[in-house]
């Protein structure tokens, strides 16, 4: 299983080109995004060539986190063609998060 792609605020402008996105922004030093870290990847490589999930590190990734207004971590964005659609924490386990992402992307 690969670890998610990890992006800063140079490169989130790639991830608003996919077509569907989800973007978990985290932070090293976060207790829920290391518990959370796991089903993460699991994720990532489950959609691989479906749906874009990368991570942003807050602190590496501070424009989008604030662009986005995100106030807490982790919490999931979910992207269509550039376009925020929804959002969720990612604290939930992979039984409940993956049906979830797949209804919200059709997939």
């Amino acid at each position: 299983m690969n670890e998610m792609l990890q992006v800063t605020d140079a490169e989130f402008s790639e991830v608003m080109e996919a077509p569907f996105a989800i973007v978990e922004f985290w932070a090293t030093w976060c207790p829920g995004c290391k518990a959370a870290k796991p089903t993460m990847n699991r994720i990532a490589s489950e959609l691989k060539g479906q749906v874009l999930l990368v991570g942003a590190d807050i602190d590496t990734a501070p424009k989008a986190t604030e662009k986005y207004g995100i106030q807490s971590i982790p919490t999931l964005v979910f992207f269509k063609d550039g376009k925020e659609f929804h959002r969720m924490e990612a604290t939930e386990p992979y039984r409940t998060l993956m049906p979830q992402i797949k209804t919200r992307f059709g997939i």
